[in-house]
């Protein structure tokens, strides 16, 4: 519940950047291109797509935070379970970091069951499907119906690389940066220190595993024809952008933008949700 909060207030709040950032990344465009032509469309086709992302997110978050959790708890009991010695002769900060980190990527490849949304969300950005899909349901519908199931997993070997890799690195460094920050019982205080937090390491994060969002898009892209591969994907983009690895980062300055709030937010909302619902079922 709360990293489902936690999304819906990031992805609402931050979606017309988000859309302006996936133009830059499909387009290889300058930020102001990219502003300009989502200007040229109109503002009510700003929060067109919105719905896929929302729900997407919204659960992802969900499935993020609290498989996360379920598997940690498993590992953990697997751990305690374990006879061997090599296993147990290991430092505990060891073993906290291993399934900290295990269960994360784990959480990620399930959030990839929702690769469909991540796709529709896609075809929706962009301009040449405007007049072809009227909303949601339409593309779902059509692609489905036109290609087969396969066609809305397109891109699901990036997407499970992404979120594995990321959530990783995420739920290993999160509670080791916020053992950094000052204890407080002030709620403003830890929603400030939890904002920034998020923010770091969104930012950093997304940064790093950019490449494979530029990846995802453009295997996302095309409606019908061959599956390509993370491989195939990666020449046809590094041709496309002159061979110039550093194109491969069009856009990673509005995404570094988005990644602080969407993060920021995400985390904080998190952490004060989550003490909330803990408070009221404390009470009952």
């Amino acid at each position: 519940m709360s990293g489902y909060i936690a999304a819906c207030t990031s992805i609402t709040v931050l979606f017309p950047l988000n859309k302006l950032i996936f133009r830059q990344i499909l387009h290889g465009s300058s930020f102001k291109d990219a502003y300009l032509q989502l200007q040229n469309e109109g503002f009510r086709r700003v929060y067109r797509g919105l719905l896929p992302p929302l729900l997407q997110k919204s659960f992802s978050y969900s499935i993020m935070f609290g498989t996360q959790n379920e598997y940690s708890l498993w590992l953990r009991r697997l751990y305690e379970q374990s006879s061997s010695t090599q296993i147990k002769e290991l430092n505990p900060s060891t073993v906290n970091n291993l399934i900290t980190a295990i269960a994360g990527g784990m959480a990620g490849l399930t959030e990839a069951s929702l690769t469909p949304l991540e796709r529709v969300q896609s075809v929706l950005q962009m301009e040449q499907y405007h007049h072809r899909y009227k909303h949601t349901w339409d593309v779902f519908y059509d692609v489905y119906k036109t290609y087969g199931f396969k066609e809305l997993y397109r891109g699901l070997t990036v997407i499970c690389l992404r979120n594995s890799l990321s959530n990783m690195v995420f739920f290993t460094s999160r509670s080791q940066l916020k053992t950094l920050f000052p204890k407080t019982d002030s709620s403003i205080k830890n929603m400030i220190f939890d904002f920034i937090n998020g923010s770091l390491l969104g930012a950093a994060i997304s940064t790093i595993f950019y490449p494979f969002n530029v990846l995802k898009s453009h295997m996302q892209a095309r409606i019908g024809g061959k599956h390509l591969t993370i491989k195939e994907t990666f020449w046809l983009v590094y041709e496309s952008r002159e061979r110039n690895l550093a194109r491969l980062y069009k856009g990673v300055g509005g995404n570094f933008l988005r990644a602080i709030f969407a993060w920021g937010i995400t985390n904080s909302v998190y952490e004060f949700s989550l003490n909330k619902l803990k408070h009221l079922r404390d009470r009952n």
